[in-house]
Protein backbone atom coordinates (compact mmCIF):
# COMPACT_ATOMS: atom_id res chain seq x y z
CA UNK A 1 0.00 0.00 0.00
CA UNK A 2 1.22 3.50 -0.87
CA UNK A 3 0.38 6.75 0.94
CA UNK A 4 0.93 10.05 -0.89
CA UNK A 5 -0.58 13.37 -1.86
CA UNK A 6 -3.26 13.19 -4.51
CA UNK A 7 -2.59 13.97 -8.15
CA UNK A 8 -4.62 16.58 -10.06
CA UNK A 9 -6.19 13.96 -12.31
CA UNK A 10 -7.54 12.10 -9.25
CA UNK A 11 -9.44 15.07 -7.83
CA UNK A 12 -12.65 14.74 -9.90
CA UNK A 13 -13.17 11.17 -8.71
CA UNK A 14 -12.33 12.09 -5.12
CA UNK A 15 -14.83 14.98 -5.23
CA UNK A 16 -17.51 12.61 -6.54
CA UNK A 17 -16.76 10.08 -3.80
CA UNK A 18 -16.86 12.79 -1.16
CA UNK A 19 -20.21 14.06 -2.46
CA UNK A 20 -21.65 10.53 -2.45
CA UNK A 21 -20.42 9.85 1.08
CA UNK A 22 -23.15 12.06 2.54
CA UNK A 23 -20.61 13.38 5.05
CA UNK A 24 -19.14 16.79 5.53
CA UNK A 25 -18.42 18.54 2.22
CA UNK A 26 -15.21 20.49 1.84
CA UNK A 27 -13.37 22.14 -1.03
CA UNK A 28 -10.73 19.61 -2.05
CA UNK A 29 -9.11 22.21 -4.33
CA UNK A 30 -8.26 24.28 -1.26
CA UNK A 31 -6.95 21.34 0.77
CA UNK A 32 -3.91 19.10 0.86
CA UNK A 33 -5.36 15.69 0.10
CA UNK A 34 -3.55 12.52 1.03
CA UNK A 35 -4.58 9.20 -0.49
CA UNK A 36 -4.02 5.53 0.18
CA UNK A 37 -3.36 3.58 -3.01
CA UNK A 38 -3.37 -0.18 -3.44
CA UNK A 39 -2.90 -1.96 -6.73
CA UNK A 40 -2.97 1.39 -8.55
CA UNK A 41 -6.41 2.21 -7.12
CA UNK A 42 -7.15 4.95 -4.58
CA UNK A 43 -8.81 3.26 -1.61
CA UNK A 44 -9.01 6.16 0.84
CA UNK A 45 -8.36 9.84 1.32
CA UNK A 46 -7.68 12.34 4.07
CA UNK A 47 -8.00 16.05 3.21
CA UNK A 48 -6.20 18.61 5.35
CA UNK A 49 -7.92 21.97 5.47
CA UNK A 50 -5.82 25.01 6.10
CA UNK A 51 -7.22 27.02 9.00
CA UNK A 52 -6.30 29.69 11.48
CA UNK A 53 -6.76 28.77 15.11
CA UNK A 54 -8.30 31.59 17.13
CA UNK A 55 -7.17 31.04 20.68
CA UNK A 56 -6.45 31.85 23.37
CA UNK A 57 -8.68 34.88 23.69
CA UNK A 58 -7.26 36.87 26.59
CA UNK A 59 -8.96 39.87 28.11
CA UNK A 60 -6.76 41.27 30.81
CA UNK A 61 -7.97 41.50 34.43
CA UNK A 62 -7.89 45.30 34.52
CA UNK A 63 -10.94 45.27 32.21
CA UNK A 64 -13.27 44.81 35.14
CA UNK A 65 -16.65 45.75 33.66
CA UNK A 66 -18.66 42.81 32.33
CA UNK A 67 -20.02 44.66 29.29
CA UNK A 68 -16.61 46.06 28.38
CA UNK A 69 -15.11 42.54 28.60
CA UNK A 70 -17.85 41.22 26.31
CA UNK A 71 -17.41 44.10 23.83
CA UNK A 72 -13.65 43.54 23.83
CA UNK A 73 -13.97 39.83 23.07
CA UNK A 74 -16.54 40.27 20.32
CA UNK A 75 -14.56 43.14 18.82
CA UNK A 76 -11.38 41.06 18.66
CA UNK A 77 -13.20 38.24 16.86
CA UNK A 78 -14.85 40.67 14.44
CA UNK A 79 -11.48 42.29 13.64
CA UNK A 80 -9.91 38.88 12.99
CA UNK A 81 -12.83 37.86 10.74
CA UNK A 82 -12.64 41.11 8.79
CA UNK A 83 -8.95 40.53 8.15
CA UNK A 84 -9.54 36.89 7.25
CA UNK A 85 -12.15 37.82 4.64
CA UNK A 86 -10.11 40.64 3.06
CA UNK A 87 -8.01 39.09 0.29
CA UNK A 88 -5.99 42.30 -0.09
CA UNK A 89 -4.66 41.79 3.45
CA UNK A 90 -4.97 38.03 4.00
CA UNK A 91 -3.04 36.58 1.08
CA UNK A 92 -2.71 33.13 2.63
CA UNK A 93 -5.80 31.72 0.93
CA UNK A 94 -6.89 30.40 4.32
CA UNK A 95 -10.52 31.29 5.00
CA UNK A 96 -11.33 28.94 7.89
CA UNK A 97 -11.05 29.96 11.51
CA UNK A 98 -11.59 27.67 14.45
CA UNK A 99 -11.54 28.00 18.16
CA UNK A 100 -12.10 25.89 21.23
CA UNK A 101 -13.96 27.15 24.28
CA UNK A 102 -15.56 25.62 27.31
CA UNK A 103 -17.02 28.91 28.58
CA UNK A 104 -20.79 29.00 28.16
CA UNK A 105 -20.82 32.76 27.52
CA UNK A 106 -18.32 32.36 24.66
CA UNK A 107 -20.35 29.52 23.15
CA UNK A 108 -23.44 31.72 23.10
CA UNK A 109 -21.85 34.72 21.41
CA UNK A 110 -19.82 32.61 18.96
CA UNK A 111 -23.10 31.20 17.70
CA UNK A 112 -24.58 34.72 17.53
CA UNK A 113 -21.58 35.74 15.40
CA UNK A 114 -22.32 32.93 12.93
CA UNK A 115 -19.83 30.35 14.14
CA UNK A 116 -20.88 26.70 14.04
CA UNK A 117 -20.20 23.93 16.48
CA UNK A 118 -17.97 21.57 14.55
CA UNK A 119 -19.30 18.41 16.16
CA UNK A 120 -22.38 17.96 18.32
CA UNK A 121 -21.42 18.29 21.96
CA UNK A 122 -17.85 19.41 21.18
CA UNK A 123 -16.32 22.65 22.36
CA UNK A 124 -14.83 23.30 18.89
CA UNK A 125 -16.37 26.05 16.76
CA UNK A 126 -15.60 26.91 13.14
CA UNK A 127 -16.21 29.91 10.92
CA UNK A 128 -15.72 30.21 7.18
CA UNK A 129 -15.38 33.67 5.66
Amino acid sequence: MEFRQTRAEELPELKRRLQESGGEQIDLDAARVFVAVEGGKVIGMLPLRMTWQAEPLLIFPEVDHKHKRRRTGIGLYRAALAWLGDSSQNRTGIRWLFGITRKQACKVWLQKLGWHRQYKGAATFIKYV
